[in-house]
């Protein structure tokens, strides 16, 4: 799909901060999408853009991208969602490259990636970031998605946000109710943020769109999305993704993020909040 689709959508909802910022200008033409990358990437970015076709055969993206600091880019909303990342947490990014190129120059790349690896995909291409009170995080944990999404529901006003897998950001583009992402908590230490509880103060922060949901959590601000880069630079190792450090999470659950959750039985789709089997 070409980029050129983002100025056809509706940038007025919430998980679109802060990423919009850094969309093409309406009715720019991008011809080529790496060239687009590298005129407007940060002042001291850790990569550029090249043409896909750079990447040598036989040779792995990961491990590419690791000896030589350019990132083979195709042109279409996957690579250039990709780009946005290296953007906006470019510690987060190297550490996994770093973490593919070590776990394929061990393995090779072979038909199977192996657990580190697919936890390391599973993030980057569908990761999302979530801080939240204790109570929250365990209900979702337990997929307990009717406690979670409205007898929990007020402690969504204390929680922060953020889509960070490219192809999750991609899925937004045409989003669809079932959409699932995988969730690493965000540790409360992380950019504390001051709890809000008047409803007239939290509205004053949504967007127009959801201004009838005062539950809206907030999205991470530019200075917390710097803390929250580094602090998972220092904590996505080996270890830590040999234990799948993330949870399948419905987002569009979440308070404010689909217009139709006013609707009577909007939670009980069983197809997208679905409740886990019992053992036995």
């Amino acid at each position: 799909m070409p980029i050129s689709v983002l100025n056809r959508i509706h940038l007025d909802a919430p998980y679109w901060s802060p990423w919009k910022s850094r969309f093409p200008a309406p009715q720019q033409m991008v011809s080529s999408v790496h060239a687009f990358l590298n005129r407007h990437r940060p002042a001291h970015p850790p990569v550029k853009f090249v043409p896909q076709e750079t990447l040598p055969d036989g040779m792995a993206y990961e491990t590419y991208i690791y000896e030589t600091g350019n990132v083979p880019t195709r042109d279409g909303l996957h690579d250039y969602f990709n780009a946005l990342c290296w953007f906006t947490f470019p510690n987060t990014k190297i550490r996994l490259n770093r973490l593919q190129a070590a776990q394929i120059r061990q393995a090779g790349v072979g038909d199977t990636r192996g657990k580190i690896r697919d936890a390391i995909t599973i993030i980057d291409e569908n990761g999302f970031f979530i801080q939240c009170p204790d109570e929250l995080w365990q209900a979702l944990q337990a997929k307990q998605w009717q406690t979670a999404f409205q007898t929990l529901r007020p402690l969504w006003r204390q929680t922060r946000v953020i889509a960070f897998g490219h192809a999750l950001l991609e899925k937004l583009v045409t989003p669809y109710k079932a959409i699932t992402a995988h969730a690493i908590r965000i540790p409360d230490f992380i950019g504390p943020c001051r709890q809000k509880t008047d409803p007239d103060e939290r509205v004053a922060e949504v967007t127009a769109k959801d201004q009838t949901d005062p539950d809206t959590p907030e999205i991470f601000s530019e200075a917390a999305i710097q803390q929250v880069d580094d602090y998972l630079a220092g904590f996505l190792t080996e270890q830590t993704l040999q234990t799948k450090p993330f949870i399948p999470l419905q987002i569009f659950g979440i308070p404010g993020w689909h217009e139709e959750q006013s609707q009577v039985g909007f939670y009980d789709d069983n197809k997208v909040f679905r409740t886990p089997k019992r053992p036995g």
